[in-house]
């Protein structure tokens, strides 16, 4: 699928039609996966949208939470690996996470269930020690 030229512009352009925006993107080889605001009033419409243009593409929604560690500069070694062993330590799964060359934002996407330890996890991580 993601070698596949064209695919995900057919999938984005489902998000664009329905007038939604996407939060994070991840890929790999075999999948393509986009966080979306929860209360989307199109969402279905959306879903419908992309298994109509991509037949035999799986579409699953999940609902998660992202927590971030945000700052302007973070290209220290370690870093990704502290917030990352923060969770672990807490218990928590990442399910996916995003950081971008920049290097100004981590997004770990987690459970649901998880999200307001996660946040509290790596604020002590980060502003309490």
């Amino acid at each position: 699928m993601v070698g596949r030229a064209g695919y995900d512009f057919r999938l984005v352009q489902a998000f664009a039609d329905t007038g939604i925006s996407f939060i994070a993107k991840n890929t790999n080889a075999n999948t393509i996966t986009h966080m979306v605001p929860e209360r989307l009033k199109r969402l279905d419409e959306c879903v419908a949208l992309i298994r109509q243009r991509l037949p035999g593409a799986q579409v699953h929604t999940y609902p998660v939470g992202i927590v971030c560690v945000i700052g302007t500069n973070m290209r220290i070694p370690g870093m990704l690996v502290r917030a990352a062993k923060a969770l672990a330590d807490a218990g928590i799964n990442v399910l996916g996470l995003d950081q971008a060359l920049r290097q100004v934002n981590m997004q770990f996407i987690v459970s649901r269930d998880d999200f307001a330890k996660a946040l509290r996890e790596l604020h002590r991580e980060f502003v309490e020690r």
